[in-house]
């Protein structure tokens, strides 16, 4: 194939992904408002926007598929370049010379916590908790009738599949293959110290990005895939904190304070980059919900409401065809 043909190709392929992304983040930051302010949660949820930084000009015009494809649906930036850019975020080092923001960008100060007061909020409106881990499925024909745990069953005429990386295997007691793999990520969590970023910073020369949250400036990147049981190189986490430094070089000297935190998760990740979102082959009383990769976060609101619309009988909020996991049949 010639090489403008395998750029049609990418190019195809990048504007399906991305019109399938684009309905997953279809009214997102709206639904995280209504659900944070019902649930206490106002705080956690942040609109500061994000700013992409690269070396200069023609990177960011090398990258710009990525960026014709956010102009179509809508996403508004602005340019950033030199001084200009340093005086929007001044502990930049003279490495970054040219940078996008995207003032609807948004995140949250505390993942843990929000999820937390979710479950809390769910609590109080009659949802009950059991902690127990799920090995299989108790069939009557193709309708399901319990969630075999280690606790025991739970009996249930329906269940959602939201395990991440652990769907799997489950996926495949319903009848379904889907080819989920593990792609690793880290994360560095330092002290919220001085001379590093005021907005949440996405490095593109280093696929990363830098967040201040409740516990610290949070550094996360990096893609590994390994097998799931395999220990986590942390040599990846000391990548990161290479990065910040030459981001923001005036940090340098001040990490001596420490490292607050290390952690490694494995991202549920799908050849196709596209999650499976729907019932089951086996059976209709199992829905899945899980296969984000690097989204779940972003693309959570809308997921869960269109799993209640499946469940509920509800008109989808968003076509849910291109979801299923018998497209990989």
């Amino acid at each position: 194939m010639a090489t403008s043909g395998r750029s049609a190709v990418r190019s195809r392929t990048a504007a399906r992904l991305s019109a399938s992304t684009g309905a997953r983040y279809h009214g997102a930051f709206q639904r995280y408002e209504a659900v944070a302010e019902a649930n206490g949660l106002a705080s956690l949820f942040r609109r500061d926007g994000h700013l992409f930084l690269y070396p200069d000009r023609a990177t960011y015009e090398a990258d710009g598929l990525a960026w014709g494809l956010r102009q179509r649906y809508g996403i508004e930036w602005q340019e950033l370049e030199g001084q200009a850019l340093h005086a929007f975020e001044p502990g930049l080092g003279a490495h970054h010379r040219f940078g996008v923001y995207i003032r609807a960008g948004a995140n949250l100060s505390d993942p843990g916590a929000f999820v937390a007061g979710l479950i809390e909020g769910a609590a109080r409106r009659g949802a009950v908790q059991q902690r127990a881990r799920a090995t299989g499925f108790r069939f009557e024909g193709n309708r399901l009738r319990a969630v075999k745990t280690d606790h025991g069953d739970i009996d249930c005429g329906r269940a959602v599949l939201t395990a991440g990386i652990n769907a799997r295997d489950l996926a495949l007691q319903c009848g379904d293959q889907v080819p989920l793999e593990a792609e690793r990520g880290y994360h560095v969590v330092v002290p919220d110290i001085e001379g590093g970023p005021r907005y949440p910073v996405m490095m593109m020369d280093g696929k990363m990005i830098f967040t201040r949250t409740q516990a610290g400036l949070r550094i996360a990147g990096q893609v590994e895939l390994a097998s799931l049981g395999a220990a986590p190189d942390w040599r990846r986490a000391d990548i990161l904190l290479k990065h910040l430094e030459r981001a923001f070089p005036a940090m340098s000297d001040r990490l001596e304070e420490g490292v607050i935190d290390r952690w490694m998760g494995n991202r549920p990740s799908t050849p196709d980059g596209i999650p499976s979102i729907g019932p089951s082959r086996l059976s209709p009383d199992i829905i899945y919900g899980f296969g984000h990769g690097h989204s779940g976060i972003t693309m959570a609101p809308t997921t869960g409401r269109l799993i209640a619309d499946l469940c509920g009988g509800g008109h989808p909020v968003i076509d849910p065809k291109p979801y299923g996991a018998e497209r990989f049949r």
